[in-house]
């Protein structure tokens, strides 16, 4: 076991040192979509005092952005992400997250991406298993602490939360759309999105209330399966694209309701293939048709999740990147 830890920690380490030796050209981009995006990393808990050092630290940075540079990307979605609590609170350690994400952003920034930062909880633990709670003050305060910081960061877009609608309760969760949209905009300059989950009328939740009024960009959070209630899966390529087709009229018929002019699909995942976990060559077609049908609907931006491996996060399957390739560079 300590010879394995030994050769991988040699490998990052050459991988590292080729990376920063020797840089490639950042490629001409197809301009397929205005933010052609991709989740950072897959990574949603905070669950052991090295983490964000995982997550953020100097390799991954170096491997992440070489890899997206050379799948014609231009955008990261990059999560601020805690773990929740059974009492309302948020476990994580700031000081150590804002010091890593700092110098991701910094990086990112000089090698010609942008960024979307998310302040984030995973919602399967609040709606699915019931675990915990989120104290709607605990949250709001944590948003605002982060739009603080990617106004000092020079952040592009920002978002009070992914799949918020999940979390808080239906009767709140679009008057705290609309109560906190201008608590944002005090304190950050940048472009503010929403991210939110199109079933269950969870959507309606929001928009019955008119919470979607006022910001710069509509986001839906698509992960397709024929029966949200646990009992089917996706099962072919048409019912993929008529999901994805069903979810992004949604989305397109709110922002022509508010006059928001910004779609985008954050993030654009697969969650069952055929009675199991879509391997990488079925989420690249699954990818594949999905953006073909958000092109035709004239979508501003995409961010794909689970875009490098299913296992480690590093690129040992290529399938959505070589398909990324055809479709997001010159």
């Amino acid at each position: 076991m300590k010879k394995k830890i030994i050769l991988l920690n040699a490998f990052l380490i050459l991988c590292f040192i080729g990376l920063v030796c020797f840089p490639s050209k950042k490629p001409d981009l197809s301009n397929e979509f205005e933010m052609q995006g991709l989740v950072w990393n897959t990574v949603a808990y905070y669950y052991n005092p090295y983490i964000y050092w995982i997550t953020y630290g100097p390799v991954n940075r170096k491997i992440i952005t070489k890899k997206a540079g050379d799948f014609g990307s231009n955008y990261f979605l990059m999560k601020a992400f805690y773990n929740g609590s059974p009492d309302g609170g948020l476990k994580g350690n700031d000081e150590k997250q804002e010091k890593l994400l700092r110098k991701a952003i910094n990086e990112v920034h000089k090698k010609g991406f942008k960024v979307f930062l998310v302040p984030f909880v995973d919602s399967q633990d609040y709606c699915v298993f019931k675990r915990w709670i989120l104290n709607e003050d605990v949250w709001t305060e944590k948003v605002l602490q982060w739009a603080d910081f990617a106004e000092q960061n020079n952040v592009e877009m920002f978002a009070p939360g992914i799949e918020m609608n999940l979390i808080f309760p239906e009767e709140r969760i679009g008057n705290w759309f609309k109560e906190i949209l201008p608590k944002i905009k005090n304190v950050y300059s940048g472009s503010i999105a929403t991210s939110e989950h199109p079933y269950l009328g969870k959507w309606e939740a929001i928009d019955n209330a008119g919470g979607f009024e006022g910001y710069d960009c509509i986001g839906v959070s698509l992960y397709p399966w024929e029966d949200y209630n646990g009992k089917n899966d996706i099962k072919s390529l048409e019912e993929y694209g008529d999901h994805i087709y069903e979810k992004a009229k949604l989305a397109l018929n709110t922002a022509e309701k508010y006059g928001i002019d910004c779609k985008i699909v954050a993030p654009l995942g697969m969650d069952f293939w055929k009675g199991g976990f879509p391997d990488a060559q079925a989420r690249a077609e699954g990818f594949d048709a999905a953006l073909d049908i958000l092109s035709d609907l004239d979508f501003d931006g995409v961010f794909l999740h689970m875009w490098m491996s299913e296992s480690d996060h590093k690129g040992i399957t290529t399938s959505v990147g070589n398909m990324l390739k055809n479709r997001w560079l010159k």
